[in-house]
């Protein structure tokens, strides 16, 4: 989940599906390593904080799985 259009959308209508619906956001790198300090930059709390409000909003439960490690 990532607080964008796509998840958002998906969330909501499985949810009007009947759906248990719960969201993951899988933390696979770092954006303050790779982009802080260039224009647009963001950083790993903003997306994190984005799918976060969008989990609340559907009152669904939220969950940040850190799996930089294994991607690497």
């Amino acid at each position: 989940m990532s607080g964008g259009v796509d998840s958002s959308v998906a969330a909501f209508l499985l949810q009007q599906a009947g759906y248990e619906v719960i969201g993951v956001t899988l933390k696979m790198w770092s954006y303050e390593k790779t982009y802080l300090g260039k224009t647009g930059a963001t950083s790993d709390n903003n997306f994190i904080q984005e799918a976060q409000t969008l989990a609340k909003q559907l009152n669904i439960e939220h969950y940040v799985v850190d799996i930089q490690e294994e991607f690497a």
